[in-house]
């Protein structure tokens, strides 16, 4: 699709997909596209702690399948975005789409500025994904409001 993947600038009742992808949006019985929220080019990633790799259970290793201890998130980040200039920049957006990791991390941390934003993320459960022939996951009914204004 043209246009997706480039930085536009938004105004500030828009919404910022802040995902790597475009987010199709489908009517209620996920036959008909209603809205595609292009990719901004602005993507928000969790940051993690370096995970350490574990002595695999005996069959586990027998398989060639190594284990590592679960990640832990210790920030966020925004590409093409300093570390000290994302408060300021997310202060521009009244909505943002992110991932549901991404969102859940944002809900619990206490940064001040997630209560001044609108947080929705595309619902890809039973009742709100919308899947290909394949199963794989090509759009949404709705999305999920986590705003805690």
């Amino acid at each position: 699709m043209e246009g997706e993947g480039k930085r536009k600038r938004l105004e500030k009742d828009e919404y910022l997909n802040m995902t790597p992808h475009p987010i199709h949006v489908f009517d209620s019985s996920g036959t008909k596209e209603v809205h595609i929220f292009l990719a901004s080019g602005y993507v928000l990633r969790l940051k993690s702690k370096k995970q350490v790799k574990l002595v695999a259970p005996e069959i586990l290793r027998d398989f060639g399948v190594e284990v590592y201890t679960k990640q832990e998130f210790d920030g966020i980040e925004i590409s093409g975005v300093d570390e000290a200039d994302i408060p300021g920049f997310l202060a521009k957006y009244n909505n943002i789409i992110v991932s549901m990791p991404c969102a859940e991390y944002m809900v619990k941390s206490s940064i001040a500025i997630w209560r001044t934003i609108h947080l929705y993320i595309p619902d890809s459960g039973p009742e709100g994904g919308v899947r290909g022939k394949n199963g794989e996951i090509v759009g949404t009914k709705r999305l999920i409001d986590f705003t805690i204004l």
